[in-house]
């Protein structure tokens, strides 16, 4: 694996929707969420399959209340089911924020309904088993301390269609472990983004506004053993941290940096931080990245962040390993 890599066209995403933000890879297809927001649309989901074809798998409604699903996370589940992040992005409805699921009959998308609500910020969505594990980016803030956090489903819960309520706070039995983003020396208040588990039970997340990594590790009955901080990645040139996604053939977990144009990965083993690919070719706010075969797949959410301005182009860029 030779560095660097420059990032290349890979896909057209507007024929399915836009703002492509999330990346699952589930039986050969790469899944993405569609935030859909520069086309004022509620979000959805859409694929790439096995033959390179890029296809919606389903549109949402909207909300009862009127407002746009707002999506972020996707992830298939053990039980065949797509779940998504919808994020509502506002500090003045902590808890306005759900888990939606796709139901599936036979492999064939029939309906979406609400599975999980009560969360705030939901980015990033892990599987593991019979279990979601969705990152929280904001749980609250007190200054210059964001406390952001890991929730965990399982999806059994959801097969009587009822909606599972969660408060976001430790006395609930959904909440798994909290992290904290201390913007006292600049960043941004936002903490946990990306999601990604490797095969020895240790759950990675970025914390998107410092930069930094963390290792919550499981033991075999899945509770929390340790949740810390393992490596600050700013002094690599890493402005911000986003999508997580652990390449096992690698041993690295790989993360998007939409401000520093960037895919940087971890290697598990030493704790190691490199830069894979740094602006140029097609990259350009990246914030999910994902592997599959021989490749990487990235999505940008192209929308106004910081100095980068939304354009009309959605596309799905991808890096030869």
């Amino acid at each position: 694996m030779s560095l660097l890599k420059t990032a290349q066209f890979g896909f057209d995403l507007s024929t399915v929707g836009s703002n492509a933000e999330g990346l699952f890879v589930h039986q050969g297809y790469v899944y993405f969420g569609l935030h859909n927001v520069s086309l004022n649309k509620p979000g959805g989901v859409g694929r790439i399959t096995p033959a390179g074809k890029v296809e919606k798998v389903f549109d949402l409604p909207m909300h009862a209340d009127g407002k746009r699903p707002s999506i972020l996370g996707v992830a298939v589940g053990a039980d065949g089911d797509v779940y998504l992040a919808d994020c509502q992005f506002t500090e003045l409805c902590w808890g306005g924020s759900c888990l939606w699921r796709i139901v599936h009959e036979k492999g064939i998308p029939v309906r979406a309904e609400i599975a999980a609500t009560g969360l705030n910020y939901p980015n990033g969505i892990a599987v593991k088993g019979d279990c979601l594990y969705v990152s929280d980016t904001i749980i609250k803030r007190e200054g210059a301390i964001t406390t952001s956090g890991v929730v965990r489903f399982n999806v059994n819960e959801f097969k009587s269609g009822k909606t599972v309520a969660v408060k976001m706070e430790p006395s609930d039995p959904h909440y798994l472990c909290d992290m904290t983003t201390d913007t006292t020396n600049g960043g941004f208040p936002y903490g946990a983004n990306g999601i990604t588990f490797d095969e020895n039970n240790q759950l990675y997340v970025t914390d998107f506004g410092t930069c930094r990594i963390w290792k919550v590790v499981l033991d075999a009955h899945d509770k929390v053993v340790s949740c810390a901080s393992i490596v600050d990645t700013k002094p690599l040139g890493f402005m911000t941290l986003d999508g997580a996604h652990y390449d096992a053939q690698e041993k690295v977990v790989w993360f998007a940096d939409p401000l520093g144009n960037s895919i940087g990965g971890l290697r598990v083993a030493t704790g190691e931080v490199f830069v894979l690919a740094r602006g140029g070719g097609t990259l350009d706010l990246p914030t999910d990245v994902a592997r599959l075969g021989n490749k990487l797949y990235i999505v940008s959410i192209n929308i106004d962040f910081g100095p980068h301005k939304g354009t009309t182009e959605h596309v799905m860029s991808v890096i030869e390993m």
